[in-house]
């Protein structure tokens, strides 16, 4: 659409101050007054600048370059996203880069919650030195990635290490093979909680710190603020296991209540109820995620302190249900391991049983089945924080001796061992959740 903008149209002879710019460019006067020559007057016809191309278009996620093609683009540019929600995300002046009048590109912010909408953006650019936009409708395309499984990063939160308890949250890139940052603080500092993640924050129950074994905390992934006390667990415990489907977390066994199987809903900051009971009383065993079903692997029963299991059990996410067991770990007596899983498969990686263990275990989603020991460790440890990425499975921090800084990594395409990737920020750090997003 061409807009036309008018300065100061005003003749020095005319005898009237009315003129009028016309459609064809040429000027007169709306009440029949008079003026010496159009050249007395200045007037500009305004091109708005037009979205030709946007790539990438699909899978755009953060920390993403996109590339705008067009016209009639300028440094004074500003973007701006906007979903079918009507939640808009303004681009960071810093993330956009002028090229030139036909060439924007900019960088997808943090503040894109592609996970919690799955679904397409709208791209406006206004050019402010002249008040014009234009419009590219559905242009980005976010990606619906499995609700098990993360697309940026990786969080460790809290934690114990041989100095004290840890209220750190910290995280790290799925990317890049990177160290870990401190990006916030618990509500209080807690270990042996359990650890599930919803599409737009990480959440923490129980725990072994006083005052805080009954209650259900939760952090956001977009701004990274601190921790919040958001519900109760039906009852008080330490050293349970986590479980998500796309709608709610559930925390699984733990000291003293080792059968309990409790829900809560992602939607609604609210308490946790009861859903149903494990195969055995657990603590200390590991949780695992598919689309339909949690799992829980190894664990120290209840009430018997004293022995620990290789079991794997699963209950259904679509109705509250007590678990069944459904397989083994290729260890017995194992307990305090990471958790992992992949679109197809549950990983159990490394934990202990006389001593610290170096094993990656695998079971599969699809069939009820043993799991198979498809890798190691970069070193044996236990008490480690897992988490998922689409690709790659990811253990973090843990006790061996020395006790263990590390973020490691291994692939889900292949069975293969760990490689060494990163460092986290806390020194000696296990007993902590992992989370993604």
């Amino acid at each position: 659409m061409s807009v036309l903008k008018v300065g100061a149209l005003r003749s020095p002879s005319a005898s009237s101050n009315n003129i009028v710019l016309n459609a064809d460019g040429s000027i007169s006067t709306s009440d029949g007054g008079t003026f010496v020559s159009n050249n007395y007057y200045e007037a500009f016809k305004l091109t708005a600048p037009t979205i030709t191309s946007i790539h990438p278009s699909s899978n755009v996620g953060i920390g993403d370059t996109v590339y705008i093609v067009g016209t009639g683009f300028d440094a004074t540019a500003n973007l701006i996203l906007t979903s079918n929600t009507n939640f808009d995300i303004i681009i960071p002046k810093g993330n956009i880069t002028f090229n030139n009048s036909a060439n924007i590109t900019f960088v997808v912010p943090d503040s894109f919650l592609y996970d919690a909408l799955r679904e397409n953006f709208d791209v406006s650019l206004n050019i402010r030195s002249t008040g014009l936009s234009a419009y590219s409708v559905d242009a980005l395309d976010a990606p619906n990635s499995p609700s098990n499984q993360g697309l940026n990063r990786g969080y460790v939160i809290g934690g114990l290490s041989p100095a004290s308890d840890e209220d750190n949250m910290e995280k790290f890139p799925f990317a890049t093979d990177s160290n870990s940052t401190d990006v916030g603080d618990l509500v209080a500092s807690t270990y042996e909680h359990s650890g599930t993640s919803s599409s737009v924050a990480g959440y923490t129950a129980g725990s072994r710190a006083a005052g805080e074994q009954d209650s259900i905390r939760k952090f956001l992934f977009a701004n990274e603020t601190n921790q919040t006390d958001v519900g109760n667990l039906t009852v008080s415990r330490y050293e349970p296991s986590g479980q998500y489907s796309s709608v709610s977390g559930y925390t699984y066994g733990g000291f003293s209540d080792g059968t309990t199987i409790d829900k809560f809903p992602f939607a609604t900051d609210s308490d946790a109820t009861d859903v149903g009971d494990s195969s055995q009383g657990f603590r200390f065993a590991t949780g695992q995620s598919s689309l339909t079903n949690g799992y829980s692997s190894g664990g120290i029963t209840q009430p018997n302190p004293g022995v620990s299991f290789y079991t794997i059990d699963k209950f259904p996410f679509a109705t509250d249900s007590n678990a069944t067991d459904i397989g083994d770990l290729t260890t017995d007596n194992r307990y305090g391991a990471g958790g992992q899983q992949s679109s197809v498969s549950g990983y159990t990686s490394g934990g202990q049983n006389a001593s610290a263990q170096n094993i990656i275990d695998k079971f599969p989603f699809s069939t009820d089945s043993n799991a198979t020991d498809v890798g190691d460790l970069t070193a044996a440890r236990r008490h480690i924080a897992g988490q998922s990425s689409i690709d790659n499975g990811y253990n973090t921090g843990g006790y061996t001796v020395p006790t263990s800084t590390i973020i490691e990594k291994f692939p889900f395409a292949t069975d293969s061992n760990a490689t060494d990737v990163g460092d986290l920020v806390t020194d000696n750090v296990g007993y902590s959740s992992g989370h993604q997003i």
